[in-house]
């Protein structure tokens, strides 16, 4: 009877772990959660010190280049902000309260791998998966209801957000779906699925990725599918997969072109952006002049252009940034007697750069490549997680150069995950990981 209750126990604990974690990891960077994602983080601490009861985490991972690099550009943001910032206290403010945010995500992702590899437990692993996948049947769910009940589809549009938000779960999504498959042709299984459940969900993410049609997002992709390409290698038995990812990357890049008429005009807006002076009416609202650049042009493209035009002339004016804050653009223009409200260059990049300087800038690339460096040599030692840890920080990189994803939730969900699939690469405990390919279903 003890034993009994002891295995309803344990998976009661699997389930209870699985629904915190997917829910914490999905509602990252969804507007208005805010106090939904707390009650999870609680929910997901107090879960994790119940479970941990005994000293059953004994693993822990020690840090090489990354933590050196993660220690200097935290060295680096303090000194910058308290000497360099035009106001240190305010900066100093921001980056406690928004490091410390960052700290607490990565302290959790550790110790939840850490539970992982000491316990042999597959939930925490699948939970991150979920909390990415959740999306990819809101994506397709509501563009089924809209066909239904208004009989067109809705490109770009999910129950959960419009592909702003979305997309970057769909693609990180990927990051997961695509190790798996690298993993499996060399007879390892890091997922708890089966094989026909990993096909059917590399087939929804795809076409979930292709309705939202984000521009970065297909750039994502192909990056992803490339180092897949690579990864899996063209030895004899493993061509097959070579082929597909080549083919899958060929297939994104065509689909997207033909499909969506988000790419067409990108030439003439960009040169347009490039070669004129800065139009400061893009940053706030667009001028009601038809035949201004603004409306006559594709927006997108002039738009993301002369903002990132604005934010490298800020940074070469600039070299050591204006101090830690997500407003950092905002404060450059308005110095520069344009209008305030400007929020973002919308490359993340260029935010972090505008400041914390180019050396802020080097230094979290310079982190972001050391962890991939960390993935692929944990993922020739055997650990599947370790290649997910390269696509994860790969995918979320290239979004970030993009996109103005390096703040808020957007970063602390980053932080969680990227800490946890990190720890199982610093880890690359073999004992964790199965050779068994059969398709059958496992109990997270």
């Amino acid at each position: 009877m003890k034993a009994i209750l002891s295995s309803r126990s344990l998976l009661l604990n699997r389930w209870i772990g699985l629904l915190w974690l997917s829910s914490l990891v999905a509602l990252q960077w969804i507007p208005h959660t805010g106090a939904l994602r707390t009650l999870f983080l609680l929910i997901g601490i107090v879960h994790l010190v119940v479970l941990s009861r005994g000293g059953s985490l004994t693993a822990w991972p020690r840090t090489g280049w990354e933590g050196v690099c993660l220690a200097t550009l935290t060295g680096w943001l303090v000194l910058q902000s308290a000497l360099i910032a035009p106001h240190p206290a305010v900066a100093l403010t921001v980056l406690l309260e928004e490091w410390g945010k960052l700290a607490l995500m990565l302290a959790l992702g550790v110790v939840l791998a850490v539970y992982a590899v000491s316990t042999d437990e597959k939930w925490p692993v699948l939970g991150l998966l979920l909390g990415y996948f959740i999306h990819v049947p809101s994506v397709l769910g509501y563009q089924a209801w809209s066909l239904l009940n208004n009989g067109v589809l809705m490109p770009g549009e999910s129950f959960l957000g419009n592909y702003g938000y979305v997309s970057p779960f769909v693609t990180g999504v990927l990051a997961f779906l695509l190790t798996e498959m690298v993993a499996r042709q060399r007879n390892l299984r890091w997922l708890p699925i089966s094989n026909s459940v990993l096909a059917l969900a590399v087939v929804a993410a795809l076409i979930a990725q292709a309705v939202l049609i984000a521009k970065t997002g297909v750039v994502v992709v192909i990056a992803m599918f490339a180092v897949a390409a690579m990864s899996a290698g063209y030895r004899a038995g493993q061509r097959r997969w070579f082929v597909f990812f080549l083919v899958g990357s060929i297939a994104m890049v065509a689909a997207s072109l033909i499909v969506s008429n988000r790419w067409s005009g990108a030439a003439e807006a960009l040169a347009t952006a490039i070669h004129g002076s800065p139009d400061y009416s893009t940053l706030t609202s667009p001028t009601n002049d038809p035949t201004a650049p603004v409306n006559r042009l594709d927006n997108s493209f002039y738009a993301r252009a002369v903002w990132i035009k604005i934010g490298l002339e800020g940074i070469v004016r600039h070299p050591f940034g204006l101090g830690f804050g997500v407003d950092a653009f905002g404060r450059y223009v308005v110095e520069q007697g344009g209008p305030a409200g400007a929020i973002s260059s919308h490359s993340g990049w260029i935010d972090f750069a505008l400041a914390n300087g180019i050396l802020g800038l080097f230094l979290l690339l310079l982190l972001f490549s050391a962890m991939m460096r960390r993935g692929w040599l944990a993922f020739q030692a055997g650990q599947p997680g370790g290649l997910a840890c390269l696509l994860f920080v790969l995918h979320y990189a290239i979004r970030t150069a993009l996109d103005g994803h390096l703040s808020g939730s957007r970063l602390t969900g980053f932080v969680l995950v990227a800490a946890a699939l990190w720890t199982w690469s610093a880890l690359a405990q073999p004992r964790q990981l199965s050779t068994d390919t059969s398709d059958q279903k496992e109990i997270p």
